[in-house]
């Protein structure tokens, strides 16, 4: 069975903590617990099994050195009816 599956990156403690008090309160938006704030690099769609293990195996490679990453506003996804922030 395949799973819906995106590359994202965690985010510091701190960053998160300040990300939840942005909480735009958009209608029919439900602002994410800081522990699950994360920024989505990737949506992938459905991805299956097999497929999966071998993203995980790849994805243990690499390696990037911490860097900065200014933040300049808040986005949605979902159109004139977003879901997610």
């Amino acid at each position: 069975m395949s799973k819906r599956l995106f590359i994202g990156l965690e985010l510091p403690t701190s960053c998160r903590e300040t990300l939840a008090g942005l909480d735009p309160g958009l209608k029919g938006v439900q602002w994410l617990p800081p522990e699950q704030i994360h920024l989505t690099l990737s949506f992938l769609g459905d991805v299956e099994p097999g497929d999966e293990e071998r993203l995980r195996q790849a994805l243990q490679e690499v390696q990037v050195p911490k860097f900065l990453l200014p933040v300049r506003g808040v986005g949605t996804f979902g159109g004139a009816h977003p879901t997610v922030a």
